[in-house]
């Protein structure tokens, strides 16, 4: 990674220690100096590029391809305008796009958030609800789960279909999950992410009551 030369001003932050300098410090070095989800395929890509990193049916992506898939992610949803923090939801199998939706997600800054697909109808709307979800992504062999409840999931502004269960095309008004990422620049997104920021939410089965 190379980084911008630094103007004298730059220079100057380093030699006083204020809260806008160490921040700024902080941002300069962010990529080199954190250990967080979203890099560890980039550190395996670096060591390992063409090494398999993920095999789904005959499908296999080295560590390189997924790192520049996760990125494209990444990118898809900044620039759909993905804020730090959003969620991004996912109800879908152990697929290669739930990988890349971990993952990207992870990169953006974004928390991830996978609906168990053991819940049905409105146990799966609150989750979407209850986490304020942006953006959930749906693969196509679950859509029946939430088919329903569509209209009752206000605060999601994109719909995105996976296709990887049953090969299905998506509906009406949803994006394609290959064709709207892979539009997307597959270099690493220029996000200030640290090790302590949330990536992920979780929620029990709501056997007895709803999931919390």
């Amino acid at each position: 990674m190379e980084l911008p030369k630094m103007s004298q001003r730059d220079k100057e932050r380093f030699f006083a220690l204020t809260d806008e300098n160490m921040d700024y410090i902080r941002t300069r070095y962010n990529r080199i100096n954190r250990w967080v989800i979203g890099d560890l395929v980039r550190r395996s890509a670096y060591r390992y590029p063409d090494k398999p990193a993920l095999i789904f049916g005959d499908r296999v992506l080295t560590y390189q391809q997924l790192e520049e898939a996760a990125n494209r992610f990444a990118n898809a949803l900044l620039d759909m305008g993905l804020r730090k923090y959003d969620r991004v939801a996912i109800l879908a199998h152990n697929t290669i796009h739930h990988v890349i939706t971990w993952l990207g997600t992870a990169k953006a800054g974004g928390i991830y958030l996978a609906i168990n697909y053991l819940l049905r109808g409105k146990d799966i709307s609150y989750c979407i609800n209850h986490s304020e979800s942006r953006f959930f992504v749906v693969e196509d062999a679950l859509f029946h789960l939430v088919e329903d409840v569509l209209s009752e999931m206000p605060g999601v502004e994109k719909f995105i279909w996976s296709n990887e269960g049953e090969g299905r095309p998506a509906p009406e008004g949803w994006l394609e999950f290959d064709e709207w990422y892979e539009a997307s620049s597959s270099e690493e997104p220029d996000v200030k992410i640290e090790i302590l920021d949330p990536v992920q939410m979780t929620y029990t089965s709501g056997t007895e009551s709803l999931p919390k």
